[in-house]
C-alpha cells in the first residue's frame, strides 16, 4: 500500500479529532499554532519512517515505563521524567497552544507507528492513545480551575469550625500577619511566572499541619507558624498546587468517562461543559477525593519544596531532618488519616528526595 495516502490519512484524521477551534487561543495565533502543528507532524513522519526502516532501532522498542514508588499511582504518571521528579521546573506549563501541540505529537506519532506497521488502527486503540496523552497535558483553562478551588475553598467553610476568618483585632489580627509574612517570603523565591493568586486561610489547631486546593487555596495551622519548618510545610503545599496535582486528578477523571473519540474531541476543545465538570468534582467532594496524591505527586511537591526553600535562607539539611521526623509523627501533609498512609511514600523516600535535591542545588 502506497504510505503518502496513508500519512495523510493519519495527519487528517488527527486534525479532524482534534480541532484547534478554541476561545483559549488568543487572537492571531492560530496561523502560528497551524504552522508548528504543520512541522511537528513533518518531523514526526520523518521519524517513524526512519525508525521503522531501522534507521533509529531504538524508535522501535517498547518504551519502558518507569517504575513508581505508589501503591496508588495515577496512569499518567508513567510520562514522569527524572526531571521531573526532581522538579527541575517548579511551574508545569499553562499555555494551551503547547499542550495541544505535545498531544497531536504524541497521538500522531503512536497513530503514524501502528499504520505503517499493519496498514490500519482500530479507533480503540487511537482512542486508548489519545486519552492518555490527554491525562498527561494541562487543558483545563485556568478559570475553570479556580472555579473548582472556590467550590472546594466554600465546601472547607462551611464544615470547617477550625478555620479562622480574617479579622484586624488581636490574636487573629497577629495571627495572620505572621502567616501572610511567612507566604510572601516563600512567594518571593519563586521566580517562574505562574497565573496563580495565592489565599491563605489559618486553621486553629496546634498541629503542624497544612493543605493546599487547586487555584491557589492554603490552609495552614496555626501550629505551622510556631514551627521551624513552616518554609518548608508551605513550600511543598505551594507545590502541589503549582504542579496542578489536583487539577490533573480531575482531568484524569473527566477522561475517563469518555468512551469516544467525538467525546475527547469536545471534552478537550469545548474545555468540558461546566455542568459536566461540576458533576465530577462533586463525586470527589463527596468522595473526599480532592486532597488525595499519589507517592509521586507528594516526592515531586517534597522536591519542588527543597527547590522553592533553598533560597529562603535556612539551613534545609536540618530542616528536612526536622520535617521527616514531624511526619514520622504524623502531624503533617495529612499522615494523620490513617486512609492516605497507605498512599504516601516512605520516609526514607521523601527524606531522600529531598537530599538528594539539595545536594544538587549546592553544586
Amino acid at each position: 500500500m502506497n504510505r503518502i495516502p496513508v500519512f495523510f490519512f493519519c495527519f487528517m484524521t488527527v486534525l479532524c479529532l482534534f480541532p484547534v477551534k478554541s476561545h483559549n487561543l488568543q487572537a492571531g495565533a492560530l496561523d502560528s499554532f497551524l504552522q508548528e502543528l504543520k512541522t511537528a507532524t513533518e518531523e514526526v513522519i520523518e521519524e517513524t519512517k526512519a525508525g521503522l526502516q531501522g534507521d533509529n532501532p531504538a524508535a522501535n522498542q517498547p518504551k519502558k515505563t518507569p517504575s513508581k514508588t505508589a501503591l496508588k499511582a495515577h496512569d499518567y504518571e508513567s510520562a514522569l521524567t527524572i526531571e521531573d521528579k526532581m522538579c527541575q521546573r517548579v511551574v508545569e506549563p499553562f499555555e494551551l497552544s503547547s499542550n495541544f501541540s505535545t498531544l497531536f505529537k504524541g497521538s500522531l506519532k503512536s497513530s503514524l507507528t501502528g499504520l505503517l506497521k499493519s496498514n490500519k488502527v482500530s479507533e480503540k486503540e487511537l482512542l486508548k492513545s489519545a486519552k492518555l496523552d490527554a491525562k498527561r497535558m494541562n487543558w483545563l483553562p485556568m478559570r475553570q480551575e479556580i472555579y473548582f478551588g472556590e467550590l472546594a475553598h466554600k465546601d472547607r467553610f462551611a464544615n470547617d469550625p477550625q478555620l479562622i476568618n480574617r479579622s484586624k483585632k488581636g490574636r487573629v489580627k497577629r495571627l495572620y500577619a505572621q502567616a501572610d509574612k511567612l507566604l510572601d517570603n516563600v512567594l518571593a523565591q519563586i521566580k517562574a511566572e505562574h497565573p496563580y493568586q495565592f489565599t491563605l486561610f489559618l486553621i486553629d489547631n496546634a498541629e503542624v499541619n497544612a493543605t493546599a486546593v487547586q487555584g491557589g487555596f492554603l490552609y495552614v495551622n496555626t501550629g505551622v507558624l510556631e514551627s521551624d519548618i513552616a518554609p518548608l510545610v508551605l513550600s511543598h503545599e505551594i507545590a502541589h498546587v503549582l504542579k496542578r496535582h489536583q487539577t490533573r486528578e480531575l482531568q484524569a477523571q473527566l477522561i475517563d468517562t469518555v468512551e469516544t473519540l467525538e467525546d475527547l474531541k469536545d471534552l478537550l476543545t469545548k474545555s468540558a461543559q461546566k455542568g459536566m465538570l461540576k458533576g465530577v468534582y462533586r463525586t470527589l467532594l463527596l468522595e473526599k477525593r480532592q486532597n488525595e496524591f499519589s507517592r509521586q505527586q507528594e516526592l515531586q511537591s517534597d522536591a519542588c519544596a527543597i527547590r522553592i526553600a533553598s533560597q529562603t535562607g535556612h539551613d534545609l539539611s536540618s530542616m528536612i531532618k526536622q520535617y521527616v521526623q514531624t511526619l514520622k509523627g504524623g502531624q503533617s501533609m495529612g499522615d494523620k488519616d490513617k486512609g492516605q498512609s497507605a498512599t504516601h511514600p516512605s520516609y526514607p523516600d521523601r527524606e531522600k528526595r529531598m537530599q538528594t535535591v539539595l545536594t544538587a542545588l549546592k553544586k
